[in-house]
């Protein structure tokens, strides 16, 4: 997994702060957009 999001998601221990954090750090805080985007990209592995 080369992708950095869905590293730091996968690595965190503590998925729903997580998802908090990178939704308002790449996505302007929306986790829909957050949990689309990881879908994506783990499909694409």
């Amino acid at each position: 997994m080369n992708n950095s999001i869905v590293q730091q998601w996968d690595e965190a221990v503590d998925k729903s702060s997580a998802s908090k954090t990178l939704a308002f750090k790449y996505f302007g805080g929306d986790q829909e957009q957050l949990l689309k985007y990881i879908t994506s990209e783990i499909g694409n592995f």
